[in-house]
């Protein structure tokens, strides 16, 4: 199990590598979308790029920001028009489920607007966050200036890592060992999830 995650940590290597920026944008807009992609491997390995003079440290934080201002406005604009019951309708090509949605509601509204660049910066919340916040109809401004915000800090400081270990990317997948095992355990339920809600919805007298 863990070579499927290894093979998605490589493909995402091999892709920044071959695209450059484009790459950093492509995955973080869709690591803003609620996809699952690892946005600690996407920016370790750029900043890695910026050691190795690859990349230039302030560009590389810059794009992978707008990728997830990107993203992000999209899941908002999604929730803002469509509601509480567009989500839910599509539940299961958000992977999040009814429960799911109230939690990160309930986080919402323990911290207000500011839930926005705390979520950016909580790997589970990172994707999610962009809901409450578009059910709220909170003004599209303040919620691109606080992805901005939380999405610059947390990829400045990935960035900072990577660029930190250098040539020692070796370390980097070891130090990250333990997130490609969660990532792994996330695929796994999320797979898990959509088939019995694929099953259950597919009977009619369910």
């Amino acid at each position: 199990m863990t070579t499927i995650v290894s093979d998605i940590t490589l493909w995402i290597i091999h892709v920044i590598s071959s695209l450059g920026y484009t790459g950093i944008f492509f995955f973080m807009a869709l690591h803003s979308c609620i996809f699952i992609v690892p946005s600690e491997v996407v920016m370790a390995f750029s900043g890695y790029l910026v050691s190795t003079g690859r990349f230039s440290f302030f560009p590389v934080v810059l794009v992978a920001t707008i990728g997830n201002i990107f993203g992000a406005s999209f899941i908002y604009w999604l929730s803002h028009k469509g509601g509480r019951a567009l989500i839910l309708k599509y539940d299961r090509f958000f992977l999040v489920s009814q429960g799911e949605l109230q939690k990160v509601e309930k986080f919402f509204l323990r911290f207000g607007i500011w839930a926005i660049p705390i979520g950016r910066c909580i790997p589970i919340l990172a994707g999610l966050i962009s809901i409450p916040a578009g059910l709220a109809k909170v003004k599209y401004w303040k919620f691109v200036a606080l992805t901005f915000l939380g999405a610059v800090i947390w990829n400045t400081f990935l960035t900072f890592i990577g660029y930190k270990l250098g040539q020692n990317w070796t370390t980097i997948q070891t130090k990250f060992h333990y997130l490609n095992l969660l990532i792994l355990a996330i695929i796994i339920v999320a797979i898990i999830l959509w088939l019995q809600r694929h099953i259950k919805k597919s009977r009619p007298f369910s």
